[in-house]
């Protein structure tokens, strides 16, 4: 085409054009994906909105089209879009843009050169000037990341006319002749030259910010990388002893915090839907994906773990396609007749767990179907002569065993977190052995009366009396003392025995357990072995900040009691303790467990300085967010969020880390099935003000995030 002559500098301060070449893949994540932006997103009239941004896809939706927002005094979310989706080239590129001139006070969207909406605005309501940062590929408040490929971004200091728009976008990746051309005119130009020389304007997500990769035909191209940085311990100090957040917030700062989650939400969802498609092209009913050697592998028995236990994570995600693509799967695939000794635990908690939460939120009788075969399987556990489950079982047999590690003992936390689920089946199938057979154990351990209401994590399948005197919130002990407040409010607080062993038993922790470190004076639970307490921390014990919260909340004496006063500001002060081991960490991310040595505080267990996806401070953040409405622990969470996505993302998945002390750590080749069953699911509610999900009136979590209704709200069915 004929090579145009350059406009005149506009002798307006305020022109100005943006173009851009994207390539952005088929199956996009929904909701709002970034090209450039300068303003916080929003509608709140301040300075913050006031700005510009350029991306693709209507709010909430993949509707496909190009918008341009821009904020001003008045409005934070003023908007022009193309009335169509955006249509890329057979190479998957196009190019877009947006020029404002202020004389005729007209915006223009274009794609490949074509304008394709222009709408006037006033001097009231117009484009702010764009001389702050722009942000290339994420937005200001480091979200609605851009999924694909971003070349050749430039900003001109005037407003182009159609000639050289459609000039600009002929040359697509040719930076060189952009820059010779429009000496005068180009700001800002992201393009092929100089891939590592920082530019000006454009930071946090600079040049150097980007990945560069060889494109066809020799082009660059830049495809953001996560550049979130951990800011450190020591902040938000006023949460330390449990009393931070005590203050009303006003509706105003509560629709804020809304407004802004609901952006990380689709964030979040973009990073279930990476991890899912990963598992589905290269794992689908595995139970488990390989994040690095993208194979999938069998450690629990080939029953498809990961599939069964995202099931509910895709549901409350919006993920529907791929959540009856997994019933599918479950109907015509899963089988547990070539399933041999199991976990009883952790096949009840992922797999009974996860098919009851699919039936409890879909009605799909496929699910309770294939639970009630299971469950009937599983059941083969109790069988022991105290009626105590044991630690295996096998699915195609009938033969259940503990393991010699034990001694031959039953563990504490596996014995006592099966009944959630077993109630639950019982009352959808009318099949009360089942729930007699759960409740059993509960009935045994509260006749023991242990000391100060602290449980031993051994205990004899034989009599049901304790083999070692070892206490603990962690490992082994954990979820046994979880089950005690949410077998309570399953049954609709109606078995006064499940509540009074949760009280006894927190009387105990802060009699007992509860510590503060020194110097900073940070609240932890300890372990009590023989008689002495062993001053470190399990990233499972950081449960207990939302159980005590719940159990505040929900507590017969009234949230305002001394006692639910007492509990609720240990669930603060521990849960911030949990947030401080993140934090505190050079990759923002808790190993896990912690030692609390003198003068020190915290420093990660120097035998277990890795993380593996856990979720446990995550569910606590959610928990107290929904309670108390405070946002700040929306704020943790994103932090968490962030951290994650920038050490244990790998090309198809997340792996866990083998030292969160080391920022050069990479993911391990390993993922659990709980990482989206828990992690992803607990981060995505933790932002999601709109979910259904009812923690104090309608719904109870098992332990492996598998919300499930009470009890009185369940329908039984005839299977």
């Amino acid at each position: 085409m004929t090579t145009p002559t350059p406009p005149a500098l506009s002798t307006f301060a305020s022109d100005f054009s943006i173009h851009a070449q994207i390539k952005f893949p088929k199956n996009h994540p929904s909701s709002m994906r970034t090209i450039a932006s300068n303003k916080r997103g929003g509608c709140a009239a301040d300075a913050g909105r006031n700005g510009v941004a350029l991306y693709i896809n209507s709010w909430d939706t993949s509707d496909g089209r190009l918008v341009f927002e821009y904020g001003t005094s008045m409005s934070g979310c003023n908007k022009v879009v193309t009335p169509n989706a955006v249509k890329y080239s057979p190479d998957g590129w196009v190019g877009v843009g947006v020029t404002y001139e202020d004389a005729t006070k007209t915006i223009s969207l274009f794609v490949d050169g074509v304008v394709q909406v222009r709408e006037m605005t006033s001097d009231k309501v117009k484009p702010q000037t764009i001389d702050q940062d722009v942000h290339i590929g994420v937005g200001v408040d480091d979200d609605s990341t851009f999924f694909g490929q971003i070349s050749t971004f430039v900003v001109f200091g005037t407003a182009l006319d159609e000639e050289n728009v459609r000039y600009v976008n002929s040359l697509r990746a040719d930076s060189a002749t952009l820059k010779s051309h429009y000496t005068t005119h180009v700001q800002t130009l992201l393009g092929l030259d100089e891939p590592d020389k920082k530019k000006p304007g454009l930071v946090p997500r600079d040049i150097s910010d980007f990945a560069a990769t060889n494109s066809r035909k020799g082009q660059f191209h830049f495809q953001a990388t996560s550049n979130f940085m951990p800011e450190g311990g020591g902040r938000f100090e006023d949460y330390k002893d449990g009393t931070g957040g005590e203050k009303q917030f006003t509706q105003e700062v509560l629709d804020a915090s809304d407004e802004k989650a609901r952006g990380r939400r689709a964030e979040i969802k973009a990073s279930m839907q990476h991890v899912w498609a990963g598992y589905r092209k290269y794992a689908f009913g595995f139970d488990e994906l390989k994040p690095l050697s993208k194979k999938g592998h069998n450690p629990w028995g080939g029953m498809g773990t990961t599939l069964v236990d995202s099931l509910d994570t895709l549901w409350l995600m919006g993920m529907k396609d791929e959540f009856w693509e997994g019933r599918d799967w479950v109907r015509d695939h899963l089988s547990h007749d070539h399933v041999g000794s199991v976990s009883f635990f952790e096949t009840t908690i992922r797999s009974l767990g996860g098919l009851l939460a699919a039936y409890d939120w879909s009605d799909d009788k496929v699910f309770l179907d294939k639970a009630l075969d299971l469950g009937t399987r599983l059941a083969h556990a109790f069988e022991s002569p105290s009626g105590l489950p044991y630690g295996q079982t096998t699915l195609n047999g009938h033969h259940s065993n503990n393991a010699g590690w034990t001694g031959g003992s039953s563990l504490l936390a596996e014995i006592g977190t099966v009944q959630v689920e077993f109630r639950y089946l019982a009352k959808a199938t009318g099949i009360q052995s089942f729930a007699d057979k759960a409740n059993k154990v509960f009935e045994i351990m509260h006749r023991q009366h242990p000391n100060n209401g602290l449980y031993p994590i051994y205990v004899s399948s034989q009599d049901g009396h304790f083999t070692n005197n070892k206490i603990t919130f962690g490992a082994m002990g954990d979820s046994f003392y979880e089950y005690m407040i949410k077998c309570w409010l399953q049954g609709d607080k109606t078995e006064p025995e499940f509540r009074e062993m949760w009280d006894e038993s927190m009387a105990g922790v802060h009699k007992m357990l509860a510590q503060k470190s020194s110097p900073s004076g940070l609240s932890y639970i300890a372990d009590l072995n023989g008689g002495r307490l062993d001053h470190k921390m399990d990233h499972l014990v950081c449960f207990m900040g939302g159980a005590l919260a719940l159990g505040a909340y929900t507590d017969p004496e009234g949230l305002d009691s001394p006692r639910a006063q007492r509990d609720l500001k240990l669930a603060k002060a521990v849960t911030y303790t949990c947030y401080q081991m993140y934090a505190r960490m050079a990759t923002g991310i808790a190993p896990e467990f912690v030692r609390f040595e003198n003068g020190k505080d915290m420093v990660a267990g120097s035998n277990a300085p890795f993380y593996i996806l856990r979720p446990e401070t995550v569910e606590s953040f959610f928990i107290l967010n929904k309670l108390t409405g405070d946002p700040v622990y929306r704020e943790w969470g994103w932090e968490v969020y962030q951290a994650i996505e920038k050490y244990c993302r790998t090309e198809v998945a997340y792996g866990g880390i083998d030292d969160v002390r080391r920022t050069g750590s990479k993911p391990t080749d390993r993922m659990e099935s709980f990482f989206l069953a828990e992690t992803m699911k607990y981060l995505y509610l933790l932002q999601d003000p709109d979910t259904e999900v009812d923690i104090l009136n309608k719904h109870v979590f098992n332990t492996e995030a598998h919300p499930l209704r009470k009890l009185e709200l369940v329908k039984k069915r005839a299977s």
